[in-house]
């Protein structure tokens, strides 16, 4: 027979009462409000709330690496998902593919779209419509950011122009790079978080930039509370 597994600890038993009171700090001036998911959702979606209440969650103890992790992982498990769907109504989506006859293939179930990794997922993403246009370079900007995290090569941010600027290297050819910008206003910053320093102004960044595109993509099966 199956152990049951553990209850979780509560926070109060997990942190001393300084490090809870600068987690409450933060959630208050970070300002979100809570979201739940629609009658008519998709089971996974309720998993996908998950990944982001662990997002926050890191966010407010200040662990910004594994706040930055999460959200990469929430937007990419976002992608997977509304694919998913839109292939399960279509039958197939199409992915390029410089091996395949024709230079494009067909992708007909969950495994081989698992396989994919993020870049291919955001250009299906735009290909078929799934992610809305006005986004599409906020989808750029999180999957260039993912990439550079998962090899630690996030860059610093600088003060610029009443911004927070970081610069991003992206291989548009063999051989050719350009630069990515990423922005966040001074004003924004000031006025939802305290710290200044770069990984927690990147766990910002990610926090709030993927739930901002969730907030599109799964419109109106997430509800705001």
């Amino acid at each position: 027979m199956a152990e049951s597994p553990p209850n979780p600890v509560p926070l109060a038993e997990r942190y001393d009462a300084a490090a809870l009171a600068r987690a409450e700090e933060r959630r208050s001036k970070l300002a979100h409000g809570r979201l739940k998911v629609g009658a008519d959702s998709h089971p996974r979606v309720k998993r996908i709330l998950d990944l982001l209440f662990h997002a926050h969650q890191n966010y407010y103890f200040g662990l910004w690496e594994a706040c930055c992790v999460v959200s990469g992982v929430l937007y990419e498990q976002s992608l997977l998902l509304l694919l998913e769907e839109k292939m399960e109504k279509d039958g197939s989506l199409s992915v390029r593919d410089p091996h395949a006859a024709g230079g494009v293939r067909s992708i007909r179930d969950a495994e081989d779209l698992a396989r994919l990794n993020l870049f291919q997922l955001g250009s299906m993403a735009k290909f078929h419509r799934v992610l809305p246009y006005l986004h599409e370079g906020l989808a750029s900007d999180l999957r260039l950011a993912r990439n550079h995290l998962m090899h630690d090569r996030l860059p610093a941010f600088a003060p610029k122009g009443g911004a927070w600027v970081a610069s991003l290297q992206t291989e548009i050819r063999r051989g050719i790079t350009a630069t990515q910008t990423i922005e966040l206003p001074q004003a924004e910053v000031a006025a939802r978080m305290a710290e200044t320093e770069s990984p927690a102004l990147w766990a910002y960044w990610f926090l709030t930039r993927v739930r901002t595109l969730m907030g599109t993509l799964f419109a109106p099966r997430i509800e705001a509370v």
